[in-house]
């Protein structure tokens, strides 16, 4: 399944939105998946990482 998640982010001061589309197997999964990759890709830490929504992408 894809997920649409969309939530903010605090990135040096300044708060940023984001959307991405991940595959995953549940919604708990894909949000694991984008706060571990915000994590590693850019240094955020999860404290600083808000999820907004997550919705399903239908095809």
């Amino acid at each position: 399944m894809e997920f649409e998640i969309k939530g903010t982010a605090v990135v040096k001061k300044n708060t940023q939105t984001f959307s991405k589309i991940i595959t995953a197997q549940s919604k708990k999964h894909a949000e694991e998946i984008v706060l571990a990759s915000l994590g590693s890709n850019y240094k955020i830490h999860r404290q600083d990482i808000k999820i907004l929504e997550i919705n399903e992408v239908k095809k």
